[in-house]
């Protein structure tokens, strides 16, 4: 680590990454937008940044979506080497802004597809009659890549065969294909699809015969939220509903179910505390090198105290959706530091086993969340070894009460990466921890 002799510690903040620690991403008022300090891309006004999706691309290069908020609404992204200095290109020195013709856009998420162009997926035409989504295809140097949709663009917007679009997720790309998932709402219900374009944009009609395979009917009497966690697994594909628990796997060729999977096709994730009054959440989805599943979201206690009633769910089951005995209690780990709320947003298992999770946790006596990271032992059990007996506290959130960092691990450099608006309005932080 910079400025000091001593070998890093897990836990510790990596101060060989960006500035100390930190790749700052903010707002020279009317002048720029600023990666560590140097110009990444023009802006024309004064605005203030939303941060979104943080993922790794080729070489764990790091991708952080963004908006921009001023008298127009703008999607972006920044484009990171692995230790946290901006790469030129995409527009700027490691910052991208979609042209002025693209006003009302949101960034959401950012894939790179190797060896072809990077796409950029954002909220388009917000509160409007065209309220959908769009994935941009964008060239290395910045330009729309023409042989994707309509000048490097796909809109998914409501029409006469599609609901209106809440939630839209890149999965996984390549030279062959684009899988996406997608959360809707029709007829006063919410929906969820998975959606499979050819490489140009297209729909893939070889999938469940017309490139959309909706998971309605699977679904039906669970919570189904905005977004639909996915993942791809080997020849399969597996979806969980955000804010659910039920979970299903489908043949990634065609989109039929497995019906093998779990018991009679699905896997259903509640936690067995046989208290009627209780709920289990799932808010992310990670698959492992054997193809094991893992899931992070929260355990609420409906007979406790609105301050403490929520609790870190982690639960593993294996490839087949069968919870693990090895991992908590039957597959399922409730976490609480203190006595404060805690619930988890992202998981990962680094290369011993050990479970990685970030999310955030509350104070118990006003509504202030701030980010946490933390470790458990391929057991379940915290892992008092990393950070301070198991977890690390940033406190950046300050009493933005809605606001959730993004996280994401990056294997080859043992760290954790955490991505969350600043306390200002113009500001947003990547922090990188030793793991």
């Amino acid at each position: 680590m910079k400025g000091s002799s001593k070998p890093a510690r897990a836990g510790d903040v990596d101060t060989s990454f960006g500035v100390d620690g930190k790749a700052v991403l903010a707002v020279t008022t009317g002048v720029s937008m600023d990666l560590n300090g140097k110009p990444a891309a023009a802006i024309p006004e004064d605005i203030s940044i939303a941060t979104f999706r943080l993922t790794l691309g080729s070489d764990e290069r790091i991708f952080g979506a963004f908006s921009i908020t001023s008298t127009a609404l703008k999607a972006g992204f920044v484009n990171l080497a692995n230790d946290g200095t901006p790469l030129p290109g995409f527009g700027g020195e490691g910052g991208y802004i979609l042209p002025e013709n693209n006003d009302k856009v949101s960034g959401r998420q950012v894939f790179q597809r190797i060896g072809r162009s990077t796409l950029l997926c954002a909220r388009i035409n917000n509160s409007t009659v065209d309220d959908g989504f769009a994935i941009f295809a964008i060239n290395d140097d910045g330009t729309p890549d023409e042989a994707f949709g309509d000048h490097g663009t796909v809109s998914f917007i409501k029409d006469d065969e599609l609901p209106r679009f809440l939630g839209l997720d890149i999965v996984s790309a390549d030279d062959s294909h684009i899988l996406l998932t997608a959360g809707t709402l029709g007829d006063g219900f919410f929906g969820a699809a998975i959606i499979r374009l050819k490489p140009d944009g297209s729909r893939d009609t070889t999938f469940n015969g017309s490139g959309i395979r909706w998971l309605n009917e699977d679904y039906q009497g669970t919570t189904m939220g905005r977004r639909l966690l996915a993942a791809r697994q080997g020849d399969y594909i597996v979806v969980c509903p955000e804010t659910g628990t039920r979970v299903r796997r489908y043949r990634f060729d065609d989109g039929e179910a497995d019906l093998s999977f779990g018991v009679d096709g699905s896997a259903e994730l509640v936690y067995p505390d046989e208290n009627p009054k209780s709920l289990t959440y799932i808010e992310a989805m990670s698959i492992d090198n054997r193809g094991h599943l893992w899931f992070a979201g929260k355990w609420i206690d409906a007979l406790a105290d609105v301050f403490t009633d929520k609790y870190g769910l982690l639960v593993s089951t294996d490839a087949d959706g069968h919870p693990s005995p090895a991992f908590g209690t039957g597959g399922f780990k409730i976490v609480k530091k203190d006595s404060g709320n805690m619930e988890f947003s992202y998981l990962a298992q680094d290369s011993e086993g050990r479970i990685l999770f970030g999310g955030r946790r509350m104070s118990t006596i006003e509504d202030v969340w701030w980010g946490v990271v933390g470790r458990t032992l391929s057991s379940g059990d915290i892992d008092l070894d990393f950070g301070t007996e198991g977890f690390i506290d940033f406190l950046d959130l300050g009493s933005i009460v809605a606001a959730s960092p993004e996280f994401v691990y990056q294997p080859k450099a043992g760290r954790m990466l955490s991505y969350n608006e600043g306390a200002l309005q113009n500001e947003g932080t990547i922090r990188a921890f030793v793991t």
